[in-house]
């Protein structure tokens, strides 16, 4: 299955991200600049996304959601492990 969302630029992440995007992509920069003034994306822009995403997974016949498949168990060990039983 796919999942796809826009980003979201909420405090303390616009603040870390966008001068990420001016160091390492500033050809990018502006353009996130003016998209993400406000914490989210803009609606047509968000349409724009999720129909590209819905006519991905309709091409590639992907679903929605995951399967209803259970997850196999993870093996238990045969003790459990000592927090500190590898320090020296």
């Amino acid at each position: 299955f796919v999942f796809g969302s826009v980003l979201r630029l909420g405090p303390g992440i616009s603040e870390y991200y966008l001068p990420f995007l001016e160091r390492e992509f500033p050809e990018l920069a502006s353009r996130y600049k003016v998209l993400y003034a406000h914490n989210y994306a803009p609606g047509g822009y968000v349409e724009l996304v999720e129909g590209k995403v819905k006519a991905l997974k309709r091409q590639y016949g992907l679903a929605d959601r995951p399967s209803s498949r259970k997850a196999r168990p993870m093996p238990v060990l045969a003790s459990q492990l000592g927090l500190f039983d590898a320090a020296g």
